[in-house]
């Protein structure tokens, strides 16, 4: 998936794989408690843990040094979710967050490294607000250069037609990685 901007500012994602392999165990009840010191916490099945995704992304603003970050941060059913709201951009159904991430016109997932919202649409251009937080944040990131709590913000202005692009070949790119299921 390949976002570039009129200004020069680009975000490229791509899935470099699966976090774990088939066969992966998940962890026992036990070494849950033990790792989290015996917190009372539920316990993901193990499906979940078999289906992140490592995401490998390059990023450039328009007006600093680009960096790049590998890190699962997506399910696979984040991914396709990821891609059904690249879609629904495209084809101008997603409402409009004009005042930074919301609920209304965002992509957030259960990891909090990357989101998405849609700042605005005009005509046939859209701009896209990528979100990068933690692991996924520039390395010279300093505090106080985030317009969302500790996130570091891209902003790209792209046309509907390079949304439906990069919708399409995301979903092509995930189809390699399919929903896993234990046996």
């Amino acid at each position: 998936m390949q976002l570039n901007s009129a200004d020069g500012a680009s975000v490229n994602l791509r899935i470099a794989g699966y976090e774990y392999n088939p066969h992966c165990q998940a962890p026992t009840l036990e070494a849950v408690q033990r790792l989290t010191g015996g917190a009372d916490i539920p316990v993901m099945a193990s499906d979940w843990d078999v289906n992140w995704l490592r995401v490998r992304c390059n990023i450039t603003p328009a007006d600093c040094a680009a960096w790049a970050f590998e890190d699962p941060c997506l399910t696979t059913w984040e991914a396709r979710e990821l891609g059904d709201w690249l879609r629904a951009v495209a084809a101008r159904t997603v409402p409009t967050s004009p005042h930074g991430f919301g609920l209304e016109g965002g992509m957030g997932f259960t990891e909090p490294t990357l989101s998405f919202d849609l700042a605005d649409r005009i005509e046939d251009r859209v701009r896209i607000r990528a979100y990068f937080t933690a692991e996924a944040k520039p390395p010279w990131f300093q505090r106080g250069q985030e317009w969302y709590p500790n996130s570091y913000l891209v902003l790209v202005d792209v046309s509907v037609d390079d949304v439906a692009r990069a919708a399409e070949s995301w979903l092509r790119d995930l189809a390699a990685f399919p929903v896993r299921l234990l046996p």
